[in-house]
């Protein structure tokens, strides 16, 4: 079984099938590793996270962006995080658009897939994460800390002061 990792796909659904396509992938034969960032920006968001999510092979983490939309669909974005996702630079506003069109439970069900997808992974001896892992971070923490941790298994401090990292360190 061969294992692909890929990263920012940023609602680019067709690029991301060519990219897959190129590198023979077969999701019943390989895992898939996506590094988050699954939606904004590009114009297919949504169908980028219902393939992503429909993989039987794959192990994504969440990124930045798909942290704006969970706390979204959740209603418990901050005012400033909102104002953040929507400026044209971040592309929330192509999501944002998309999501608002698709039925109560498809993003109820796209909620959960993302609660439950951790923002760190283990692939043998390397770390998978969208953002990074500082120095200062790992000063206070070892990576098995952060290991299939999801925003469901994590308290609002840790949330803020350690999992922001993850997503958007660039160390």
């Amino acid at each position: 079984m061969r294992r692909l990792i890929i990263g920012d796909i940023h609602g680019q659904y067709n690029r991301m099938i060519d990219a897959l396509s190129r590198s023979h992938y077969n999701p019943e034969k390989d895992e898939l590793y996506p590094l988050g960032d699954f939606c904004d920006r590009g114009p297919n968001p949504i169908k980028v996270l219902d393939y992503i999510y429909s993989l039987p092979n794959c192990h994504p983490v969440i990124g930045n962006h798909d942290l704006y939309l969970m706390e979204y669909l959740s209603h418990t974005i901050p005012s400033y995080r909102l104002d953040n996702w929507l400026r044209q630079r971040n592309g929330g506003l192509i999501t944002l658009k998309d999501v608002d069109k698709q039925s109560i439970e498809w993003q109820q069900n796209v909620l959960n897939r993302l609660l439950s997808t951790p923002f760190v992974r283990m692939l043998d001896s390397n770390i998978i994460v969208h953002g990074g892992i500082s120095i200062e971070l790992m000063n206070n923490h070892t990576p098995i800390d952060f290991i299939n941790k999801t925003s469901s298994d994590i308290s609002k401090k840790e949330y803020t002061d350690v999992y922001d990292e993850l997503v958007w360190d660039e160390a």
